[in-house]
């Protein structure tokens, strides 16, 4: 399996790792993300997937093992996911976020990619509903429909 050595800065800290593509029989040129750090949290309720794409795993470095768990458990911990940045950028090109016992990263597209369809005639404004009824529709939504991943 191939893989790119790199490094991800956060914090005061640096934390060497492995980057593999998730994906069977799909390849992307990783090795320019040798030195990544973490440049802001996202919540996950803003998580845009039409903005990411290909999938990698991100597993410690030969002997960084001690210093992966801390941060994996630090991160499901935390209120959102990490976006990250080739080190010394700001913009961000990718996603961070736990997956089981690794992390997995996602690459973003630029928002300008996106081929937006015109503004609709409609509004997803709550002129028509009340809070509480949002609210109703939306425990309903989370107890019938969750999937256990």
């Amino acid at each position: 399996m191939n893989y790119v050595e790199g490094r991800l800065k956060f914090l005061d800290q640096e934390l060497g790792i492995k980057i593999f593509s998730a994906l069977r029989g799909c390849s992307i040129e990783i090795s320019d993300l040798e030195a990544l750090c973490i440049v802001g949290m996202v919540d996950d309720r803003q998580y845009e997937p039409a903005l990411y794409h290909y999938p990698c795993f991100v597993l410690p470095a030969e002997g960084q093992e001690a210093a992966y768990v801390k941060f994996l458990l630090a991160l499901q911990h935390a209120e959102g996911f990490a976006l990250l940045a080739k080190d010394g950028k700001e913009e961000p090109i990718a996603l961070l976020h736990p997956y089981r016992n690794y992390l997995m990263m996602v690459m973003m597209r630029p928002k300008d990619e996106l081929l937006e369809p015109e503004e609709p005639d409609f509004s997803a404004i709550e002129r028509d509903i009340t809070p509480e009824e949002v609210q109703q529709l939306s425990k309903r939504l989370e107890h019938s429909y969750r999937v256990g991943v």
